[in-house]
């Protein structure tokens, strides 16, 4: 099943989300089918970071249907919120230091999108020409924030009630322009529903496992990696074993951050690397685009789910590796070519026995670890391997 093209990303203090949500679903399935577009919220204790605001995604191939959603309903409800901070002002806002709804000014409203950083630059214009634009035309105050997170800046926009439709048409119409200048990377944005609750504000989120809709939804992003598998795969293979079978083949996707002078060295020479990894595993995997200065570069890889870990498992394989090199230099000489001479070879080994007896004495015991790490690593992706085809065999029964 195809998803949406376009997105708009709404971050909503409890009250607004409650009320996108209704009792037991009504409101977000009325706006749905009125609509025409698909509705995806975070959990009540999924937050943006460093606020108390849940993410609501409206999504649907046709921008039309975005932007009805967002007029139609979601504006009317922040109307209503903001009606009701304004008579029982809430002691607990969202953001510190600021209410949930109301600007300072009379008549204005607050709303609060998340946006990809491209589009965040587009927003504020070269010199800031495009914000100016908007306060100009629409009577809107927008604020972009400077850290971004997982991709994503937060937006905030206050004006009245008109003056917000006009700046939600404006920044839905950069979204537009980023879906179809950047099909992949718009779509690697948009399938971001949650972050990581101990995110510093750097960028790092949390990997999200998604499938189509109607699958059954579960994190199943493996337990963080603390010496020899003890228990965790058996664990992983008892979830697993709770999905229909028809979902291990569904397409799910993992996203990390990752720091950019390390991405050259795990693409190889040529994308060598990166081919082999597509080509074994099945999967799709691509590198977000990095600006200038930029800390942290987003890897995304989509495929079915063994194919998903697997590729994982030996992208952060060649990124300790990597890490080894980088430290200790080639652990192990370069086997030589077919007809290559023995006299050179010989040469060969023996620069590597050489660094051997030099790192006996500098670090060999990190470099003894860095050697174990890899094995276990390989054994545990050996052993995920067996559990997860285990677990597909008894479910295809």
């Amino acid at each position: 099943m195809a998803r949406p093209r376009h997105a708009f990303k709404v971050l909503c203090p409890e009250p607004l989300a409650s009320g996108v949500l209704g009792a037991k679903g009504s409101n977000k399935d009325r706006i749905q089918d009125e609509c025409h577009c698909r509705i995806v919220m975070s959990n009540r204790d999924e937050f943006y970071p460093g606020t108390r605001l849940r993410l609501v995604v409206v999504q649907s191939d046709e921008q039309d249907a975005v932007l009805k959603a967002l007029d139609r309903t979601i504006l009317d409800l922040l109307a209503e919120c903001a009606e009701t901070e304004r008579s029982n002002p809430n002691g607990r806002s969202a953001v510190q230091g600021e209410a949930d709804f109301l600007g300072k000014e009379p008549e204005e409203l607050v709303l609060r999108a998340a946006v990809p950083i491209r589009v965040g630059s587009a927003i504020i214009g070269p010199k800031g020409s495009n914000v100016k634009q908007l306060q100009e035309d629409c009577n809107a105050k927008v604020t972009i924030d400077p850290n971004h997170r997982t991709g994503h800046q937060s937006c905030r926009l206050a004006a009245n009630f008109d003056g917000l439709r006009m700046a939600l048409a404006r920044i839905s119409d950069c979204l537009a322009d980023e879906c179809i200048a950047r099909p992949q990377d718009f779509e690697a944005w948009a399938s971001v529903r949650s972050f990581d609750r101990a995110e510093d504000g750097h960028g790092k989120g949390r990997k999200r496992s998604r499938s189509p809709r109607g699958a059954r939804q579960s994190r199943l992003s493996p337990p963080p990696y603390r010496g020899k598998p003890r228990g965790g795969l058996e664990v992983l293979g008892e979830a697993l074993g709770e999905l229909r079978s028809e979902a291990l083949d569904f397409e799910y996707e993992v996203t990390c951050q990752l720091p950019p002078e390390k991405v050259s060295a795990m693409i190889g020479p040529g994308g060598h690397i990166i081919k082999s990894v597509r080509h074994t595993t099945g999967t799709s995997i691509h590198f977000d685009e990095v600006h200038h200065g930029a800390r942290e570069q987003t890897l995304h890889i989509k495929g079915p789910l063994l194919g998903v870990y697997r590729a994982h498992v030996l992208l952060m394989r060649r990124y300790h590796e990597h890490e080894a090199e980088l430290q200790f230099g080639p652990s192990v000489a370069p086997k030589g070519g077919k007809g290559e001479r023995k006299g050179e070879k010989g040469k060969r080994e023996e620069k590597g026995k050489g660094f051997r007896r030099e790192s006996r004495g500098k670090g060999s015991g990190e470099l003894s670890r860095q050697r174990e790490s890899r094995e276990e690593l390989q054994g545990m992706l050996a052993n995920l391997e067996r559990q997860l085809n285990e677990v597909k065999g008894k479910l295809a029964r």
